[in-house]
């Protein structure tokens, strides 16, 4: 497939705090690599000097590289003199990068941010690449305003929590999932999503398909992670001890239920210290205010003089994040709704027992192969719950055994085909 091309509008790939959608893309890149495509990218420097070096420098840390350039009144000002101006889609080739080549169009993605203020005239962008094909693809991560007249382009939707949970810019994000109904195909990680998406557009059917995504964290990170040198040192760190304490890692907001999941844990465990909650993730400030978590989420210097036994750590690596599981007794994750559900793959991946949620996409993911919240707002349920995975340990092995051939479904090889196929009706 080296004569087709597809570029990516990858508004992940141009910002620094690299959460789930980056990881997502990250494999889709990989998988459509390994199915021999010509591979691009869309990036939005704003530089006079702009170059290879300085793009590459970019994406290490988009935000820094940015704005300690550009002023966002300067970005401001550029949009409103893009608005005159022809867009520059000239490639730039590279040989030493996951892209082999690059489209660096001036403030792409804060554009189209902008754009979105107004009517579908100005926020709906036709992208016309003069040396592109009508069979070459532009493939978006997540649901972008823009369509193509020119080429094939794909739309990737990975739930539509915004709009579920009307957050403050949720009529913007509308109108991203609108412009899904200009592409040539509608990419869904589950069939929660796709359904939930279809309750919106239900005249998108013929278009839309699902492809599961993979666990994100490549060999090389799960092997360091099996090292007994490298996971002690984690352990230390934290002074944890190897199956002692339960794990949760992910956003700390309501959507997660992590309050209920406290109170749950405090009740199960009466707050043994050695026994411990640990849980790593970005803290919604005002979630945390609005539940009092600081009175919960301590770190490892006072979590001896704390009243509970719920320890929050700093920012966890890959690779730390991956001992932390692995070691864990079993890993909690009582979601409200995911659209797929990275962090219980990834447990079960590790031979980690699972304690979910019986909704959204939590229950396709796992199939059986873990333990269900019939209602994850029921703290006497999931303290119950808890207790089981603490006292059974033929319950813990038995999950552990089911999570480990579920995830099989999951492989970065079942991916690759999955998209090969994919793009082969696009």
């Amino acid at each position: 497939m080296k004569d087709r091309k597809i570029i990516f509008l990858s508004y992940s790939f141009n910002r620094s705090d690299r959460r789930g959608v980056y990881q997502f893309t990250s494999s889709l890149v990989e998988a459509v690599k390994k199915n021999n495509y010509t591979i691009g990218l869309f990036s939005q420097v704003y530089d006079s000097d702009f170059s290879l070096e300085n793009l590459l420098d970019y994406l290490k840390d988009p935000n820094k590289y940015f704005f300690c350039k550009n002023k966002k009144i300067k970005v401001v000002l550029n949009y409103l003199l893009g608005k005159f101006l022809k867009k520059n889609y000239s490639i730039l080739y590279n040989q030493n990068n996951n892209f082999d080549f690059f489209i660096n169009t001036e403030l792409l993605y804060y554009s189209n941010n902008i754009d979105l203020l107004f009517p579908k005239k100005i926020y709906l962008n036709d992208i016309k690449i003069p040396c592109f094909s009508s069979q070459d693809i532009i493939f978006t991560d997540s649901p972008l305003a823009f369509k193509s007249t020119k080429h094939k382009i794909v739309q990737t939707v990975h739930d539509i929590i915004p709009i579920e949970e009307k957050r403050k810019f949720h009529k913007y994000f509308y109108k991203r999932l609108e412009a899904c109904c200009y592409a040539d195909k509608v990419l869904c990680v589950s069939e929660y999503t796709k359904d939930r998406y279809l309750e919106y557009f239900p005249y998108m059917e013929d278009k839309i398909e699902v492809v599961y995504q993979p666990l994100p964290a490549d060999e090389h990170s799960i092997y360091l992670s099996t090292l007994p040198e490298i996971q002690q040192q984690v352990l230390d760190k934290y002074k944890l001890k190897s199956g002692q304490y339960m794990y949760y890692v992910g956003a700390i907001e309501k959507r997660k239920n992590v309050h209920n999941l406290i109170q749950a844990y405090i009740h199960a465990t009466h707050s043994d210290k050695s026994i411990p909650l640990v849980i790593s993730g970005s803290i919604n400030k005002k979630y945390s205010k609005d539940f009092s978590l600081e009175d919960y989420l301590v770190d490892v210097k006072v979590f001896l003089d704390s009243k509970y036994n719920i320890l929050k750590t700093d920012f966890v690596s890959d690779i730390e994040k991956l001992c932390l599981i692995r070691n864990s007794r079993a890993f909690l994750f009582p979601s409200l709704n995911e659209g797929f559900g990275i962090p219980v793959i990834e447990a079960q991946t590790l031979g980690v027992p699972v304690l979910t949620s019986n909704n959204s996409s939590l229950s396709e993911i796992t199939m059986g192969s873990a333990l269900l919240l019939k209602n994850p707002l029921d703290i006497e349920e999931m303290t119950e719950c808890i207790k089981k995975l603490w006292s059974d340990d033929e319950l813990c092995s038995r999950l552990s055994q089911k999570g480990l051939i579920n995830v099989k479904k999951f492989s970065k090889e079942n991916f690759k085909n999955s998209i090969g196929d994919f793009l082969l009706d696009v």
